[in-house]
């Protein structure tokens, strides 16, 4: 059996040798928590951006249509307004019954 300073000195090189490998290992196990929410807010934020993308591509789809219309449309009624002789009202009304702006 050991006697009393080599028991002592035993246990606190145990106590010296393992505290520190305690501590290291709460940290990282800490760290790796951390880093895990922070994925997790990283990734539901990638996919609420990537819901509205798709929400908001149609509505861009549809407007950039209207505008294009809306440029054929005036276009149409200048060229109308500005062909031959008359007061040209009844030109606009003929451009503006075309079939491709009714729809």
């Amino acid at each position: 059996m050991s006697s009393g300073p080599e028991w002592l000195g035993a246990v606190a090189g145990g106590v010296l040798a393992g505290v520190p490998a305690l501590l290291s290992a709460s940290w990282s196990r800490r760290s790796q928590r951390e880093q895990t929410q922070a994925q997790h807010v990283l990734m539901a934020g990638q996919l609420q951006s990537a819901h509205l993308f798709q929400a908001m591509e149609p509505r861009r789809r549809v407007y950039g249509d209207f505008v294009a219309t809306v440029h054929r449309m005036r276009a149409k009624l200048i060229a109308a307004w500005s062909d031959g002789p008359g007061d040209g009202y009844g030109r606009l009304f003929l451009a503006l019954e075309d079939e491709e702006f009714i729809e």
